[in-house]
């Protein structure tokens, strides 16, 4: 884990040019004024920790946020400086403060690098900004400790470690982590790096942006999501000693697809950027594991309806009075460490004084016009409306043409403010790297 870093097996003497990465990109920040870095790497697990981890022995606060160029133009006054490998391109963003580390050609000795780690340790105490996706809204900080962060980890590896003696994985010592998600967000800064340094497993020189760069022949795990489950068709040669999904709920369709290409275990992660993890199940044999099994040191609690969730790695700055992070979701507890998703719990928006379920209105939408959409509540001058997005790839009986005759149909469905004022339409819907609906872009279909 980080706090181990100077001594830490993963960083041993054959990573001696992984050690100097990093003290070169310490090095280089120690002379900026700019205290709050954003990441690059995005495309590199191994370059995002080299510049991660030399940004917190800089003694600077890392900025994760996603790779999403608006975005972090939007966002711009959260960040000083944009931090890049040497051959990184700021994607649209070179207008910003931004530093490219480079190659040395004066090489450090190994002496000089090991005096820099050892007197320089990271306190548990330093923490990272991570934000959320964004997807329905401004994204939001999050802050994380690194003692938050080495502790989940440290669960995290105990778990995989009784799995290891059950057999379930088998030996992962000395295997590779293939991840096809962005280390900017939670679940991928968790999987992808964290979690594979405290097991000592390797990382990854690059992204997996497709099936055809699953050709690793040595032992290998894979990070990954549902939207890229589903997209999967050919068998692997050489199938990974497991795959971890999460970002998205996994539809019956995504692990069909993932059973057609390779056998082995396939464990769902359920959690967010606020709490971390909060659940996992592992779907073996070719069906859906129903039930989800809550991590070991966390609490879930329903008052009124509403789930509570309470664990050490939540972030404080999201958490009520009494230590807790409400959920989003509607959710059943079988025992006290078991429960069953239920759904997402209604989008609720109040258009004129009058509060109006977003999911009651897109259910209508689906029974009554066979229409799966996506409502928003939409400004109009001093007024605020309804609008939909239809989704044309899974409504193939949308008409363009037949607004006026859907809402027709809809009256004695929907309460008059519900009624949809505005109707656009996409191919597909816009997601992200996590499979979450980019809401921001379809807001800006209305601003015509």
């Amino acid at each position: 884990m980080l706090k181990a870093l100077p001594s830490s097996d993963w960083l041993s003497i054959r990573y001696l040019s992984f050690k100097r990465a990093v003290y070169r990109v310490a090095s280089l920040l120690r002379k900026e004024v700019a205290n709050r870095i954003l990441i690059g790497g995005s495309e590199s697990p191994l370059l995002f920790t080299i510049l991660l981890l030399g940004t917190l022995y800089a003694e600077k606060t890392p900025i994760l946020m996603g790779a999403d160029t608006s975005t972090r133009l939007r966002m711009k006054e959260a960040f000083d400086l944009l931090l890049l490998g040497e051959t990184e391109s700021s994607s649209g963003l070179e207008a910003l403060p931004h530093l490219q580390v480079k190659s040395d050609s004066n090489e450090v000795s190994a002496e000089e690098i090991d005096a820099f780690f050892c007197s320089h340790s990271l306190e548990g105490t330093a923490s990272l900004l991570l934000y959320t996706s964004g997807s329905s809204g401004k994204p939001k900080e999050i802050v994380k400790t690194l003692s938050q962060m080495d502790a989940e980890a440290a669960s995290l590896t105990e778990y995989f470690s009784r799995a290891q003696a059950e057999n379930r994985y088998g030996a992962i010592n000395g295997a590779t982590v293939l991840s096809t998600v962005d280390p900017h967000h939670q679940y991928g800064l968790t999987f992808a790096v964290w979690v594979p340094m405290a097991l000592g497993l390797e990382l990854s020189q690059e992204r997996i942006r497709y099936e055809e760069m699953l050709t690793l022949e040595t032992p290998w795990i894979l990070v990954t999501t549902p939207t890229f489950l589903r997209t999967l068709t050919t068998p692997l040669t050489h199938s990974p000693l497991w795959a971890m999904s999460a970002g998205g709920k996994l539809e019956a369709g995504d692990f069909a697809a993932w059973r057609k290409v390779s056998p082995a275990p396939l464990e769902e992660i359920y959690g967010s950027t606020e709490c971390g993890v909060i659940a996992q199940r592992v779907h073996c044999g070719n069906d859906i594991t129903e039930n989800w099994t809550l991590s070991s040191d966390a609490t879930l609690i329903i008052e009124e309806g509403t789930p509570y969730f309470l664990s050490p790695h939540s972030s404080g700055s999201v958490q009520d009075a009494l230590g807790r992070v409400s959920l989003d979701d509607k959710l059943a507890l079988l025992t006290p460490k078991t429960f069953k998703l239920l759904g997402r719990a209604d989008r609720v928006a109040k258009v004129g004084e009058k509060r109006l379920s977003l999911t009651e209105i897109e259910n209508t939408l689906l029974t009554e016009l066979g229409l799966v959409a996506r409502a928003l509540v939409i400004k109009r001058g001093a007024r605020e409306v309804i609008g939909v997005v239809v989704d044309r790839e899974h409504s193939p009986s949308y008409n363009n043409t037949a607004h006026q005759l859907y809402r027709k149909k809809l009256v004695s469905q929907l309460e008059p403010l519900a009624l949809p004022r505005y109707w656009r339409s996409v191919s597909t819907m816009p997601r992200n790297a996590q499979g979450k609906i980019k809401i921001a872009q379809l807001e800006e279909l209305f601003n015509d």
